[in-house]
């Protein structure tokens, strides 16, 4: 049965939502923050390493514009297979639609896929497809989600790609 999000998730998900806006708005306020976002460069590192062990990379987002504007600004578009955004023929995460499709466009092995992603909706899109997840929750503000691998931050990943591939 797939996993369904609930009143009570939707309700918690606003609050976290208001929390991560007032985290942004004051990094983006601060007098000496940097132009540089630093995921942008840890990105880069962890999608090289993922490239030179064989792997692919793709996205799936609802946020369109947003995230293709931030891989160019990254300069990491390269690191990507194929993009799917903000498409409104397939149901909303954690529905796993878009991604049962570049499972089937790519001949990717759902026993060799992880769906990596910083919300509850992404880590359960990629188990309803049948693939691991790694959730990347540097707050905690998934303490009770179920998932493969929980890190706190993109460095992390690494290690959790080499248990995979093990």
């Amino acid at each position: 049965k797939p996993f369904e999000v609930s009143a009570e998730r939707n309700a918690r998900v606003r609050r976290l939502r208001i929390d991560l806006f007032l985290r942004i708005f004051r990094v983006r306020n601060r007098a000496a923050a940097d132009d540089r976002v630093l995921l942008g460069d840890n990105l880069a590192e962890r999608k090289t390493f993922i490239a030179e062990n064989g792997g692919k990379s793709y996205i799936y987002s609802h946020s369109g514009d947003v995230v293709l504007k931030n891989v160019k600004r990254w300069g990491i578009e390269h690191f990507f297979t194929d993009y799917m955004l903000g498409d409104k023929t397939y149901p909303r995460k954690p529905a796993p639609d878009a991604l049962l499709v570049l499972v089937e466009r790519y001949s990717l092995d759902l026993s060799r896929s992880v769906m990596i992603g910083d919300r509850d909706i992404d880590v359960l899109a990629g188990r309803n497809a049948g693939m691991a997840g790694i959730l990347i929750d540097d707050e905690n503000f998934y303490p009770d989600l179920e998932v493969e691998h929980k890190v706190k931050s993109l460095i992390e990943i690494k290690d959790c790609i080499m248990l995979k591939k093990a």
